[in-house]
């Protein structure tokens, strides 16, 4: 004769891990960046250096900020910023990070 219990069965779904659900997060958190990163039409000269997103961190300093943000001392971005005159020494239009290091 069979025994039966009076419980009711034990629910034995555990779902995803918190490590799984970490990691699903980080995927899709790097996937719609590197969307928002292809489709931006700023950071253009960011992008000649950073073709991917990463969530690993480039150590630098104030300069070498400078150089691969393109804000800083450069005409281009006195003249947006500052209303002031963003002409190169050499006769260039914008004095860009671009100009300054590819052409002179």
């Amino acid at each position: 004769m069979p025994i039966y219990s009076s419980k009711a069965p034990t629910d034995t779904e555990f779902g995803a891990s918190k490590a799984q659900v970490r990691y699903k997060g980080k995927v899709l958190l790097a996937t719609k960046w590197q969307e928002r990163w292809d489709n931006s039409a700023k950071g253009s000269w960011a992008k000649e250096f950073f073709r991917e997103v990463k969530f690993n961190r480039i150590y630098g300093d104030f300069y070498c900020n400078q150089v691969l943000t393109s804000h800083g001392v450069f005409g281009a971005h006195q003249e947006r910023l500052f209303c002031k005159d963003g002409g190169c020494p050499c006769g260039e239009r914008l004095e860009t990070i671009g100009h300054i290091f590819i052409k002179m």
